[in-house]
C-alpha cells in the first residue's frame, strides 16, 4: 500500500486539465476532462484570459512562503495535480498542449534518440552527457513537435480571438524581470479586442535548485510576485487570470551516484535517462530479475520501481506517441522520498548539486495551486 506521501497524477483534475478548459471554451478539438470550476467562470465570457504559469509553485511551496490572506492564497480555488513525471520538459508540455505525456512524447528532461544515437536534453537540444548538439537546430522539435495553445486558439476562432504570449526570460525577445512581465500583460489587456494572454515565469524553481525550498529569499521572491500581480489588478478590466504551476519542488537530502553502486551498474545496458528523480534504466536481457532484486535492495525506501508498462500507465490517457516505446526503458525508478539518483558518465563533466528538484511523486513535487481571479478585482475579496 502507498503511504500518504505518494501522489499518482489525476488526469481529470491535472495542469492538463486546465488548457482542456481553456481550448474547450475557444471550440478547440480536445479528447480530455475539463475543470468544472474553470469552465463555470470561462462562461462569464470574459474579453481578457490570461494563463500565468510559476514554474515550481506547488502548494507546498505556496503554503509555506505566502499567509492566508495573501492574494495567491485567497484565490487558490482547489488544488490539482501536476502530469507525470512532474517536471518541467513534460508539465509546460502539457500545459502547452492540452495533451496527455503519453501522447506528447516529452516525458523527461533527457531522452534517448536513435535517430541520432544520442540523450538529449529535449529543451537543450543537445546530449545530456557528451553536451554535444544534436544534427539540427530544431531536432527535437521536429521529431517530437506539437500545436502550441495560443496556435490552436487562433485557428479554432479563425483568428477572432487573437493569442499572444508574454515571451519567457530565457528568450531573447523576453521579459527580464516579473515586473515587465505584468506590465506587458497589463498593456495587452488594454485594447478592445478579444484575447487570450499565455504568461510564463521561470522562478521560483531557478533559485529553489540552488538553495532549496525554505529559504527567505524564496519568500521574498513569490511575495514580491504575488504583490506585483496585486498592484497590476486595478489596471485590469474584463479579465480572467488562470494561475498555476508546471510541478513543485521538494529538498534533496542525499545525492547517489548509480556509478558508485558495481551490482547494479553492471545491469545497465546503456546510460540511464529521463530524469534524476524519475531515472529510466535499460538493462541486459540477462540481468533484470536480479537488477530489480538488487535495486529494491538499494533504494526500496526512497524509491519505487516500476517496469515499462507501469510506468507507461502514470503518462495518462490517449494514444501513445511514437516515441514512447523508445523513451522507456525496462525499468523507471521513480522518487518517493528526498533522495537524488544521479550516473557519472564522463569524469570531467561536472555535476550541480542540487538542493531542491522535483519529477518524484511526493506531495511535495505533484501537488500544484489552481488560482483564478476575476477583475475588475475588488480589494479584500
Amino acid at each position: 500500500m502507498l503511504n500518504k506521501n505518494i501522489i499518482m497524477p489525476d488526469y481529470k483534475n491535472s495542469i492538463m486539465n486546465i488548457t482542456v478548459s481553456i481550448l474547450k471554451y475557444y471550440g478547440a478539438e480536445t479528447q480530455h476532462s475539463s475543470i468544472t470550476e474553470i469552465d463555470s467562470i470561462l462562461h462569464k465570457n470574459y474579453k481578457n484570459v490570461v494563463l500565468l504559469i510559476l514554474d515550481g509553485m506547488g502548494s507546498d511551496i505556496l503554503d509555506y512562503h505566502l499567509p492566508e490572506n495573501s492574494l495567491f492564497r485567497k484565490h487558490k480555488i482547489k488544488d490539482i495535480t501536476s502530469v507525470y513525471p512532474s517536471t518541467t520538459p513534460v508539465a509546460m508540455t502539457s500545459i502547452n498542449s492540452g495533451l496527455s505525456p503519453l501522447e506528447h512524447g516529452w516525458i523527461g528532461w533527457n531522452c534517448y534518440f536513435k535517430e541520432s544515437n544520442q540523450e538529449l536534453e529535449l529543451f537543450m537540444n543537445k546530449d545530456f552527457y557528451s553536451h554535444k548538439q544534436a544534427p539540427t537546430s530544431n531536432f527535437v522539435n521536429s521529431i517530437i513537435g506539437y500545436e502550441f495553445i495560443n496556435s490552436q486558439i487562433s485557428r479554432s476562432t479563425q483568428k477572432k480571438v487573437a493569442a499572444y504570449e508574454v515571451p519567457p526570460p530565457f528568450r531573447p525577445d523576453g521579459v527580464k524581470s516579473t515586473s515587465e512581465m505584468f506590465s506587458r500583460i497589463k498593456e495587452l489587456c488594454q485594447s478592445d479586442e478579444k484575447k487570450f494572454i499565455y504568461a510564463y515565469w521561470d522562478d521560483p524553481d531557478a533559485t529553489m535548485h540552488a538553495i532549496g525550498t525554505r529559504s527567505e529569499e524564496i519568500t521574498g521572491i513569490i511575495k514580491r510576485i504575488n504583490n506585483e500581480l496585486s498592484d497590476t489588478l486595478p489596471y485590469l478590466k474584463d479579465t480572467l487570470i488562470i494561475l498555476t504551476a508546471d510541478h513543485g519542488m521538494i529538498d534533496i537530502k542525499e545525492h547517489v551516484f548509480l556509478n558508485d553502486i558495481a551490482e547494479l551498474d553492471e545491469c545497465l545496458n546503456a546510460l540511464p535517462s529521463l530524469n534524476n528523480r524519475a531515472m529510466s534504466f535499460k538493462v541486459k536481457s540477462d540481468k533484470k530479475d536480479i537488477f530489480e532484486k538488487r535495486f529494491n535492495a538499494c533504494f526500496k525506501d526512497s524509491h519505487l520501481l516500476l517496469d515499462k508498462k507501469q510506468f507507461i500507465k502514470l503518462l495518462g490517457p490517449g494514444i501513445p506517441h511514437r516515441k514512447i516505446n523508445d523513451f522507456v526503458g525496462d525499468f523507471v525508478a521513480l522518487a518517493v522520498g528526498n533522495k537524488m539518483l544521479q550516473y557519472r558518465a564522463l569524469e570531467h563533466q561536472g555535476y550541480s548539486w542540487m538542493k531542491a528538484s522535483h519529477a518524484g511523486l511526493t506531495r511535495a513535487e505533484m501537488i500544484v495551486p489552481l488560482i483564478i481571479i476575476e477583475c475588475p478585482y475588488v480589494k479584500g475579496t
